[in-house]
């Protein structure tokens, strides 16, 4: 019966997924959302409603209603609709449940290596090993990232302090159990230009750069962010390009996009990084700090005043 189940769940995520990439390439063709796109949206969400709670419907859903019943910012409409078809289409034809498990018992091995903060060989050995027998999450998050850096690490046959370093710091960032870096169970003092999908206590310049926001965030509006990035001396870009220094990954519900992995913004940062770009990834609790650092309190930042 389980095994029926399970089948059946899988046909109906892959026939949902179908139904909605193709009225999201309808929306995308032509950049606009028309009056029978959205109803189409609208009855999509109405189909699937006794599954909202469910993965992926659960990732998906909210967003989509968000489009149905956003008569705001057009471009801004056009980037939640590029997000959705971007996070639709790595979702299909995925084992969804398998893959949350997997990613799960990942993050999990990566905080328990790191809790002690020492990174030992047989750590080391384990980690690969693991890799090796899930390699069918090969572009998953934090697999991928995982792979990356002990590939990079052992390239000329050992890793050294430095290297041994940088992935702990990496590792560490699954410790984490509070939004505020006074009572991170783990803070270490090393370089925070390491790589990973946020970077560990990163070090937030304003003046002169740029940002690029993504994803939900649990504090603050988008808008209000932007805003005061350009009162500290900063640009708002919509787009991760070659000149963008910082994307803020938002924290509210899962900011790493558990079953597609990244989103679509954090994606292409990770693709230009390892094209030599610099751009840092800063998760929203780092970014709140940063304002913080720079005086500004949640009256300001409501309210509009400068540090």
């Amino acid at each position: 019966m389980k095994v029926v189940e399970a089948a059946t769940r899988t046909a109906r995520v892959n026939k949902a997924l179908n139904a909605l990439c193709g009225v999201l390439s309808g929306v995308v063709a032509d950049g606009e959302l028309h009056v029978r796109e959205r109803a189409a949206l609208g009855a999509w969400l109405d189909e699937h409603d006794d599954v909202r709670l469910l993965a992926p419907f659960d990732e998906l859903m909210p967003r989509v209603r968000q489009v149905v019943v956003d008569d705001g910012d057009v471009n801004a409409t056009a980037e939640l609709v590029a997000d959705i078809s971007w996070l639709a289409e790595h979702l299909r034809h995925h084992d969804v449940a398998m893959a949350i498990g997997h990613v799960d018992a990942l993050q999990g091995l990566l905080g328990g290596i790191a809790m002690d903060g020492v990174l030992v060989d047989a750590e080391i050995a384990l980690l690969r090993d693991w890799l090796e027998h899930h390699a069918h999450l090969a572009t998953a998050w934090p697999f991928d990232e995982v792979y990356a850096l002990l590939t990079a690490a052992g390239r000329d046959g050992r890793i050294d302090e430095d290297e041994r370093a940088s992935l702990l710091n990496y590792f560490s960032q699954f410790t984490r159990l509070s939004s505020h870096r006074a009572v991170d169970p783990l803070h270490l003092e090393v370089a925070s230009s390491t790589v990973g999908v946020c970077s560990a206590q990163p070090e937030v310049r304003f003046a002169s750069h740029e940002f690029c926001f993504t994803g939900a965030f649990a504090r603050f509006e988008r808008k209000q962010l932007q805003a005061v990035v350009e009162r500290l001396g900063g640009r708002v870009s919509d787009r991760v390009g070659r000149t963008c220094n910082f994307v803020v990954v938002g924290g509210a519900g899962n900011p790493c996009w558990v079953h597609a992995c990244y989103g679509r913004k954090v994606e292409q940062a990770v693709r230009l990084r390892r094209e030599g770009i610099p751009v840092v990834l800063v998760h929203e609790r780092d970014f709140m700090d940063a304002l913080w650092d720079e005086g500004l309190d949640e009256a300001a930042i409501l309210g509009g005043v400068g540090p």
